[in-house]
């Protein structure tokens, strides 16, 4: 390379906020069974937590998708703890159970967009052709790990974009902390590498 230009970039989290906030309503049957309904977007996320939840059989566990004003993401994996909690009080109560967020628990609570930070080292001959791409990405994941193996893949995969360079190098981590956890929201990881990216490219 005859040049290369640095540069690290910052992306802050970021929340989803979807219309409606996080709401379930669980409801025990005589047979033993559980039925959840809520606003989400994976249903089969929720069946499964369930059923690992109680050690139940898949028709044991019944959940229904309400209508739903927006997730973002931020419906993806959340639901299956609200979904637990109103679960576990159905039952030891005998009778249903609704949990609904309100604006301000929801914003506390749940899982975000995962900050990054994104260093680029960037080789290239005199007339402006990439010859070498050296990238590290640093995600926050937050206090649980949620999504975030599958955000950092996406991240790593997208972090070079679409330009055509003979030389890459990717490295990806992403980190415990004490922040909320953080997990899917529209991109999985793409916007923030990407973001990263084309400023290094303008600079």
């Amino acid at each position: 390379a005859d040049i290369i230009i640095e540069g690290t970039y910052r992306v802050g989290p970021q929340e989803q906020l979807y219309i409606e906030p996080q709401g379930m309503i669980a409801m025990p049957t005589e047979d033993g069974s559980i039925i959840v309904e809520g606003s989400m977007q994976c249903p089969y996320f929720v069946h499964r937590a369930l059923k690992q939840l109680f050690a139940l059989p898949d028709e044991k566990v019944i959940v229904r998708q309400t209508v739903t004003g927006g997730g973002f993401g931020g419906k993806e994996e959340y639901p299956n703890m609200i979904a637990g909690h109103a679960a576990v009080l159905a039952r030891k109560a005998g009778k249903p159970v609704k949990i609904v967020y309100d604006r301000g628990e929801d914003l506390a609570a749940t899982t975000k967009r995962h900050p990054a930070l994104i260093k680029h080292r960037t080789g290239l001959t005199k007339d402006g052709r990439l010859v070498a791409m050296d990238i590290d990405v640093l995600m926050d994941g937050g206090a649980y790990c949620t999504l975030s193996p599958v955000v950092l893949s996406r991240a790593a995969i997208h972090a070079a974009g679409p330009y055509n360079c003979p030389n890459v190098r990717i490295e990806a981590k992403a980190v415990a902390t004490n922040n909320v956890p953080y997990g899917a929201m529209r991109g999985f990881g793409v916007p923030q590498v990407c973001f990263g990216l084309e400023l290094h490219m303008d600079k």
